[in-house]
């Protein structure tokens, strides 16, 4: 491997290790741990008129969502590698598990999970192609590890990504940072102002319900405050639960009661009108002859 190659794969790794900018607004990340690669043919690299030699793999491990690639790590080679690579705490000099953050806009609970490896010998010259691995993994269906429970759980759900020939175990999962909770750490809720269920859920007080991961007053009049009602006004709750103004409850029941003056007004003054002024009707029957003649 020359110089320049050499000083960019370590510069990758070194940026690699790098804190994401957004790192203190991650709410969690994507975990990638190597169990074990098994290359097709560890003597099929670098063949040549005189034969070959055995493949010196080093690893370039990506994660991305439809949004951003979340990270890239290259990881050193193992020189003269087995047939299977057994992998431990490291990948190379890289720590196994290799953690991808995201923030909420990185990653939605219904979005997929790409995670791509491409495997290379390493060469003097140009570095050889030996596989490129891909598997997407649905956000919502990725196991769910909280705190350092990864350490003893990760293994029962080993996954293989393989190409011709070529087979890599891994587990992928999803940590959450603290106080964030559920698939894609979508659900954040906040221990120091009320308790919280495994699942995020607030666990609220007497006369508090949970609303949107936080605690709010179950009656709603307390929860919209001086916002709802103005001028003086105050709030009560309908037979439905909804916030009424008191002041506008109050403009209805007058504006009920004047119209029901009005019209039980307009009828006694009909009935007055009647009893004053009687209907008549003249009826005019015709004369015989001797009104005629007389």
């Amino acid at each position: 491997m020359d110089t320049r190659h050499l000083i960019a794969i370590w510069l990758t790794a070194f940026l690699s290790f790098q804190p994401l900018a957004s790192s203190s607004a991650a709410s969690g990340a994507v975990h990638v741990k190597f169990d074990s690669y098994r290359q097709r043919d560890r003597g099929s690299c670098d063949r040549s008129f005189f034969g070959s030699d055995h493949c010196d793999p080093y690893f370039l491990i990506s994660v991305s969502t439809p949004r951003k690639i979340l990270a890239t790590f290259v990881s050193s080679e193992y020189e003269n590698a087995p047939t299977v690579i057994h992998f431990g705490d490291f990948i190379g000099q890289l720590i196994n598990p290799l953690e991808f953050h995201f923030t909420g806009s990185d990653l939605k609970p219904t979005d997929n999970v790409q995670v791509s490896v491409t495997v290379k010998d390493k060469d003097p010259g140009e570095h050889e192609l030996m596989c490129r691995l891909h598997r997407s993994y649905n956000a919502a269906e990725l196991p769910f590890f909280a705190n350092n429970s990864a350490n003893s759980r990760w293994s029962s759900h080993l996954t293989e990504i393989s190409s011709n020939g070529h087979i890599l175990k891994l587990a992928v999962w999803i940590g959450c940072r603290p106080n964030f909770y559920q698939a894609a750490c979508s659900v954040h809720c906040d221990p120091s102002r009320f308790g919280c269920s495994p699942n995020g859920s607030a666990i609220c007080p007497a006369g508090y319900t949970a609303l949107n991961g936080s605690c709010a007053p179950s009656d709603k009049c307390l929860r919209q405050g001086q916002a709802f009602c103005q001028n003086g006004g105050s709030c009560s709750e309908d037979l439905q639960g909804r916030p009424v103004s008191l002041v506008l409850m109050i403009t209805i029941v007058l504006m009920l009661c004047i119209m029901i003056a009005v019209i039980v007004g307009f009828i006694l003054y009909l009935k007055k009108s009647t009893l004053r002024h009687p209907l008549t009707r003249t009826v005019n029957y015709p004369l015989d002859d001797r009104e005629q003649n007389g």
